[in-house]
């Protein structure tokens, strides 16, 4: 489930911008796995654990646990500030290459994916936006207008979703199989 942008596409952000000096995220499009902006130049150690991984920062002031839980993943995080992460969304990618495939992509308000087969549904200890590629398919139907104000997923690759959630340390998110979603959650 969990992808980074790279995995689809490099190089969409404004070269101006770029940052060579900085690895994988020279491009500040890319959204690397499971990140926050307070870390992007932070090299995490993992520990392996009984039934998942700790990432912890040099100093170790701020942690990531992945852990199974059931048939989903859960992450607790914990750092001295307020925590913000972003979570890119890869579910069937290779269905992009099958007719119609576009429409197959259903969000709702705490989940995301392709059809009833492989969706995933989001909780969070805090605040959660969910963005996709999929926001503006009905933009393509029509005539280009440079004044239009795009939503924000218009400009994530294909098939790309970004869960953003903020939340007091310490936080957590889940993400867990949905494979009866609710008709209101579309």
């Amino acid at each position: 489930w969990i992808g980074p942008a790279s995995q689809f596409s490099v190089g969409l952000s404004d070269p101006s911008q770029w940052d060579f000096s900085a690895g994988v995220l020279a491009d500040p499009g890319e959204i690397p796995g499971v990140s926050s902006p307070d870390w992007n130049r932070i090299v995490f150690a993992a520990q392996p654990t009984e039934n998942g991984v700790t990432f912890t920062s040099p100093d170790g002031s701020s942690r990531v646990y992945y852990t199974l839980e059931g048939t989903g993943v859960r992450l607790d995080a914990s750092a001295p500030q307020q925590i913000r992460l972003r979570l890119p969304l890869a579910a069937a990618p290779s269905a992009r290459f099958t007719p119609q495939w576009a429409a197959r992509y259903l969000a709702g308000t705490s989940s995301w994916g392709f059809s009833d087969t492989a969706r995933v549904k989001i909780t969070a200890s805090g605040a959660m936006t969910l963005t996709h590629f999929d926001e503006s398919l009905a933009f393509l139907q029509t005539m280009e207008d440079p004044d239009r104000s795009y939503p924000s997923g218009h400009y994530l690759p294909f098939p790309l979703a970004v869960a953003e959630v903020t939340a007091s340390s310490p936080a957590w998110i889940s993400l867990q199989p949905d494979l009866a979603p609710s008709a209101t959650d579309h």
